[in-house]
């Protein structure tokens, strides 16, 4: 996975990385190794979401009736 707000240099990586390895370009990404990833092109934000994991584990341990709170970072 790559991330940049550089597009030449964007470019520049993959076509290094495509001439040294075999490569797949799958386009924009929204989840990854339990994190999804959610971003607003036209306001510039990125942003990363541990939710699904965290219900996953609350069900997981019988806890979705637990308080819970939000947290910025």
């Amino acid at each position: 996975m790559l991330a940049t707000n550089d597009p030449g240099l964007l470019r520049k990586i993959k076509k290094f990385l495509s001439s040294n390895f075999e490569v797949k370009d799958m386009g924009d990404v929204s989840y990854v190794i339990g994190i999804e990833i959610f971003r607003n092109k036209s306001q510039g934000l990125l942003g990363l979401s541990k939710k699904a994991y965290i219900n996953k584990v609350q069900e997981r341990f019988r806890m979705k009736t637990c308080s819970t709170s939000h947290v910025l970072i």
